[in-house]
């Protein structure tokens, strides 16, 4: 309890690492926040344009990235109702290191530069009006 209040905090904050605190605290707790009046845990469904956007623990039921721990490169499968969609690489300290346009099926990912160094990346797919549909810790060796 006492983390996620912490983490609460920084994901409100004014700091740069505030995205990257939205996102493990989402991870803790199956879902993510789009600003800072949704840190309240309580699912949402996002409405748009005739159709309704999944929320993470929906979501996370049909991305998939794969192998998980990575070497050059990762697999990033997403369903056939994300035509369009943001892929992004964060390091630890939540330090953009790639973003590239994804779409459904299997989509090869280079990991290159930084994010090829080896540790722990955050991989997250943004839907085509920057929601977080899903994200999740990748190793890389």
């Amino acid at each position: 309890q006492g983390d996620s209040l912490f983490l609460e905090g920084i994901a409100q904050s004014e700091l740069g690492v505030n995205a990257y605190a939205r996102s493990i605290l989402g991870l803790l707790v199956g879902r993510m926040f789009e600003d800072e009046d949704d840190i309240t845990g309580q699912p949402q469904m996002q409405a748009g344009a005739g159709s309704a956007v999944l929320s993470p623990p929906q979501a996370a039921e049909r991305i998939r990235f794969f192998p998980n721990p990575a070497q050059a490169q990762f697999t990033a499968s997403l369903p056939d109702h994300i035509e369009e969609a943001m892929l992004e690489l964060h390091s630890p300290l939540g330090q953009l290191l790639h973003r590239q346009a994804v779409a459904a099926g299997e989509n090869i990912i280079g990991l290159e530069g930084r994010a090829a160094a080896g540790g722990l990346v955050l991989v997250r797919i943004l839907d085509r009006r920057g929601v977080l549909l899903h994200a999740q810790l990748l190793a890389v060796h």
